[in-house]
This record gives structure tokens, sequence and C-alpha cells, in this order.
């Protein structure tokens, strides 16, 4: 559809003369950017508990610091793209929806700013009203002064170091896959010399991201076929550290194995993280198998040297990864939802309810975006048995994520329906007792 779009562009100005923008128009613009600038500067000042700062400051300096002011960050890659990208440009576009998404509390208050105006215009400011002597007005020292609580929770190198340190975390998150490649983000600030005459320069924050690791496979044979597995592992401060588990994790006999042992994922695993964690970045699924392997580990030995290992998602507990010991590995074969056939909250809801996987599948609770805004937790009889089966997690994850489209039968609804048709069924085995055996006859 894009080249399409070009194609009608380009073919439509190859036809007329294309419109040069009036000097009118292009003042008109400006102003209509500044104006803007201007509103978002008072709105800095707002967010900082200190609205009434930004009469004192004068129009002229507002002026000054609008045409010195820092651009829209930009991000480089140095060598392959991250998997799901075809261009740079499309990288930059994921990065600044990423950085206006993601947003930073301010202590002792409930305001927020995001990573983009923290980069932005929060630079601005901090440059402006925080920490240079070169700019002078009648109320600058004062409004430092006042402001000075701002700057050390902010704009200190410390400050700045542990938000650059959580942006580069959450970008690696965002970008990383087991398959497909590891990659290291770093920081750098550009200055340019600006097109229009009469600013002096103006700078922008900087990214660049290179891949750090090239997943190698290796093939496991699982009873007569062979599987491509990759080894499972993080990338910090430009290190790749793989996941390791001990023979006393897996009830293994720790004299006959002694040496850690590394853990790998099958694609079909990390299909079904995709799957059944939709509209989440797959990389962030895949690295709360990492996070769960070492932050959370707990192992279930259901047959020997087969497994089920707890899946977090953040906070949450929402699943379960399988996995076999197969030639000196663990291989996570795929992930289960904590609805779903064999796990341990799955045989409680279907004791409680006598609900078979067919009528899960049917009632479609394997996915986690299926109990965004279910209405369970409203259902008292419902509410009880999740919470009985040990469920509600799920409830929880999946309201933080997602939102149901309007006109969706919520899951409380779909279920109530169907266990109440469930309950009307007769009970074939009660209703032969009752048949006297004259009426056989």
């Amino acid at each position: 559809m894009a080249k399409f779009i070009q194609h009608i562009n380009f073919t439509t100005m190859s036809k007329q003369k294309r419109k040069q923008t009036s000097p009118q128009l292009l003042k008109q613009q400006e102003a209509e950017i500044k104006k803007k600038y201007k509103q978002k500067v008072k709105w800095l000042f707002t967010q900082f508990g200190h609205e009434q700062l930004f009469s004192l400051v004068p129009d002229i300096f507002l002026n000054t610091l609008f045409s010195i002011r820092f651009r829209t960050p930009h991000i480089a890659c140095k060598g392959k793209l991250p998997h799901g990208f075809k261009s740079e440009n499309e990288l930059n576009i994921d990065l600044i929806s990423f950085l206006k998404k993601h947003r930073l509390t301010l202590s002792g208050t409930q305001n927020k700013i995001s990573y983009y105006e923290y980069f932005t215009c929060g630079f601005d400011f901090n440059y402006a009203f925080l920490t240079t002597d070169n700019y002078k007005f009648k109320d600058a020292e004062f409004i430092k002064e006042t402001l000075k609580a701002i700057h050390n929770e902010l704009y200190t190198v410390n400050a700045i170091n542990q938000i650059l340190d959580l942006v580069f975390a959450n970008c690696y998150t965002h970008y990383f896959s087991f398959n497909y490649g590891h990659y290291t983000m770093h920081l750098k600030i550009e200055e340019k010399e600006s097109s229009n005459t009469t600013n002096n320069s103006f700078a922008r924050i900087a990214f660049s991201i290179a891949e750090v690791l090239i997943p190698q496979p290796i093939d496991i044979k699982i009873g007569n076929y062979v599987r491509p597995a990759f080894e499972v592992g993080w990338v910090t401060h430009d290190v790749y550290t793989p996941v390791c588990l001990n023979a006393a994790d897996l009830y293994l006999d720790q004299d006959k194995y002694p040496a850690p042992i590394p853990v790998y994922i099958q694609n079909h695993a990390i299909m079904r993280l995709t799957e059944r964690i939709p509209f989440i970045n797959p990389g962030i699924s895949q690295f709360f198998v990492v996070n769960s392997l070492l932050e959370h580990l707990r192992v279930r030995q259901i047959e020997e040297k087969t497994y089920l290992l707890d899946y977090f998602f953040y906070d949450w507990k929402i699943g379960y990864l399988r996995a076999d010991f197969i030639q000196g590995k663990l291989i996570i074969r795929t992930f289960l939802l904590s609805t779903q056939e064999n796990t341990p909250e799955s045989e409680k809801f279907k004791k409680i309810t006598r609900l078979r996987r067919d009528d899960i599948e049917y009632l479609k609770m394997t996915c986690l975006g299926d109990f965004a805004d279910s209405g369970i937790e409203n259902n008292p009889r419902l509410g009880a048995i999740f919470e009985e089966a040990g469920l509600t997690s799920l409830l929880e994850c999946a309201k933080h994520f997602y939102f149901l489209n309007k006109g969706v039968k919520t899951l409380s609804e779909r279920v109530t329906q169907y266990l109440t048709i469930e309950q009307l069924k007769p009970n074939w085995h009660e209703v032969a007792e009752t048949i006297k055996e004259e009426e056989l006859a």
C-alpha cells in the first residue's frame, strides 16, 4: 500500500508543478510550532509542581530556548537490522513510539513524563533552568534554586545514567530474539549546524544498536525427528551470558552431572509464546523466559527428565515452560498458559467445573488476551472458581496489558452460559436408574 501511494504521488507530481509554500505560510507554521513548544515548557513546570514559575520566564528567553532546543532522538543500526524491520526509518519510528509510550514517575507526585519528553524538552528545561549560567534574566536564580530538587532527581550524571540503563534494558528486550539475534545499545549526543541561519546549532540524543551475538542453533533429536534449538541467554553491557541450571534443580544426580546444564529453546516454544501472549513484542515474552529461570525458578518434575518450569510475565505467574533433559541439556519444548492441558491449575479447574480440554479451547481460554476485561472478578461464582484453581494472576496480568473490543461478549458471560448449558444436560446414568424394567419391555 505504501509503495502504491508513493507511486500515485510521483505520477501526480510529474503532471503538475509543485506549489511552493509561501513565506507568509512558513511564518505561520513556525509561529504555531513556537506556541506549542512554549506550552510544552509550561506543562513541564506544571509536572514538576511549580506552574507559577512559568510566568517569571521572559518570552524572549523562550524564543532563544526554542532556537537551540534538542531535536527528536535518532537511532542508527550498525550492521543487520533487528528482526521485523526493513529499514532504519522503520526503526526510528519504532524508537519514537517506544520513547513516547514509556514514562517516568516523578517522586512525590503522580505526575509523569515520557522518555521522549525527558530527552527533548526535558533536556532543554534542564539546560535553561537548572544548570546553565549562560542565559540570565531577572528571576533565573530564583527558579534555579526552587527547582534544585528536580535537578537532583532527574539530571545529575547518576540520574541520567540510571534512566539510560532503563531505556537500554527496555530496548534490549524490545529488539532481541533467541532465534534472530541479541543487540546492544549505546548513546551519543549529536551536534549539528542548523540549516536556519538565525540559529546557532542544535543537538539531539542519538542511539546506536548493533548485533553482538548471532544465534547458532544446535540440532536435537527428539523421537524420530531432529529439531533446531537456540541457547537461552541475555546481554548486558555488551557481554552475553547463557542461562544454566544445576543438576539439583532438575532432580538429577549431581555426581553424574557436575557441570552447569545449559538451557535451550525450540522454535515451537518461541511460536507458542508469541501466539499465547499476543500483541506484546515477542522479545519481551522471550526475555521473561530468562527472568523466570533466574528470578522465579520453580521446577516440577512430571516424568523422568520431563519438567514444568514456572513462567512469570513481570510479577504474574501465567503459565509454564515444558522442558525435557536431552543430551546433557535442558530443552524447552513449548509454552503452556495456566489454563491449558496438563498444568496444575487446569486440572483443578476441570475438576471444579467438569469442563474438558475441548471446552476450554472452545471458550477461548488459551490466550492471555482472552482474559482482558473478562468480568470474572465481578462474578462471585466464577471469581471463586478461578481463585480456587489458582488462575487469578491471569486475570490481573491481562487486565494490565490488554483491553476488550466493544461488542465482544466477555469471558465471564461465555463461561457462565456454557456452564449453565452443561448443568442443564441430563445425567444419563441417573436417568437410566429411574426407568422401570417394565418400561423397557
